[in-house]
């Protein structure tokens, strides 16, 4: 019996497209300039000319590699754009296309365009989130706080400007001299969600320029407090503490401040920081510990003055003015003009019995600064002179 063998006329172009290499495209977060994207378009390029099929799923793959490619290793923005485009006509359910096209006006600084495609994103997938806090700040980077401002409350207008982007615009219009429009967006949002640290930032940073320092240091610690304070990064929580420690020192509120303080530098440390809290503890009379913050200060930038000048304060508090003077001398070398300075050398050149010391000093301190001297000290030295000039002055005369 004869085989019989059935005509297949779509077998071939079949068995061409089975053996074209199979088409692995990148996600839609993946970086621009990578690789990937280069490969894809290559790979999508060969198969399409392997098969004899027209598939629109390849075609929409092809232009998203195609146009990825296109715009941003070749330079042809708006041909690439327009590859994004047509693939998002394709498929119409399909958000990577917005979503490629979004991120590539941003990177050209077509920040108003970025948004819109970002939004058509959105509209196509609901748990791609709209970035305009991140495009208002990149605006902000590249043309200042005005069209910053500009940018922010056109999203707003348009109902994409959410509860950060509308925090930040409330900073830029306390930034830029409008604190009553800025007070009340500050207080509205907290009016809407109190669990969000931004809001009682921005108002603190207003209690700030009213030198209402003791309700500045509630608002931060209220930000701190706050539920979505754990989700800030590392430095950004150690930021809010600092400036609580701040505001609680500006106050003379220096339990609180060396609670706030502590708190920042567990998470991150700076120079001022260290520098700060020397000070608290020496406000707080505890100059042992004083000198410990302030050596690591003075570890991470050992031009820091007044790092240098607590450091001599507290070993006068310990009873130690030779190692104070060593101190005061490191600070006058980085600043030989500081009348305060010297006015310090003198006081420690009493304390270790040398007066001519302490004399010549007094007399530098008062050409350099005179009336602007702290009055106390000033007079607390001068005093301290007056015995030994008066003896000299009468010791002749008193011999005869």
């Amino acid at each position: 019996m004869k085989t019989r063998f059935l005509f297949l006329p779509a077998l071939p172009a079949l068995l061409i497209s089975a053996c074209s290499p199979a088409l692995s495209l990148p996600p839609a977060s993946e970086a621009l300039d990578s690789r990937r994207w280069s490969d894809c378009a290559a790979t999508a390029a060969e198969r399409e000319g392997r098969s004899l099929i027209d598939d629109a799923t390849m075609d929409r793959d092809r232009l998203l590699c195609d146009g990825v490619v296109t715009a941003v290793r070749d330079g042809h923005v708006d041909d690439g754009l327009d590859m994004l485009s047509h693939a998002a006509i394709l498929d119409d359910g399909d958000h990577r296309a917005h979503l490629l096209r979004a991120r590539i006006l941003e990177g050209n600084g077509r920040f108003e365009e970025a948004l819109s495609a970002f939004e058509r994103a959105h509209a196509r997938n609901d748990r791609i989130d709209i970035p305009s806090e991140d495009l208002a700040r990149r605006v902000r980077e590249l043309h200042g706080d005005a069209a910053a401002i500009y940018f922010a409350k056109q999203a707003e207008v348009r109902g994409l400007c959410a509860f950060g982007c509308r925090a930040f615009l409330a900073g830029l219009l306390r930034d830029a001299g409008d604190v009553e429009e800025a007070e009340t967006r500050f207080n509205a949002l907290l009016s809407e969600d109190r669990s969000q640290p931004a809001p009682f930032v921005g108002l603190a940073a207003i209690r700030h320029r009213t030198g209402e320092f003791d309700k500045e240091a509630a608002l931060l610690k209220e930000a701190s407090g706050s539920d979505g304070f754990a989700s800030l990064p590392s430095e950004q929580q150690a930021e809010i503490h600092f400036k609580e420690a701040f505001a609680r020192a500006a106050a003379q509120d220096w339990r609180g401040a060396r609670e706030a303080v502590e708190r920042a530098l567990a998470i991150h440390e700076e120079k001022e920081w260290w520098q700060l809290c020397g000070d608290i503890y020496l406000q707080l009379e505890d100059p042992a510990v004083a000198t410990v913050k302030y050596d690591r200060a003075l570890a991470l930038d050992p031009g820091l003055v007044s790092a240098h000048v607590g450091q001599g304060d507290a070993r006068m508090m310990l009873a130690r003015p030779e190692e104070a003077m060593a101190s005061y001398k490191a600070a006058l070398e980085l600043a030989p003009d500081d009348a305060v300075v010297r006015l310090k050398m003198a006081r420690a050149a009493l304390r270790f019995g040398d007066p001519d010391a302490a004399r010549r000093l007094l007399g530098e301190a008062v050409e350099l600064a005179g009336d602007r001297l702290p009055a106390e000290l000033r007079d607390e030295i001068t005093r301290a002179l007056q015995p030994d000039d008066a003896q000299k002055s009468s010791g002749p005369a008193g011999s005869k």
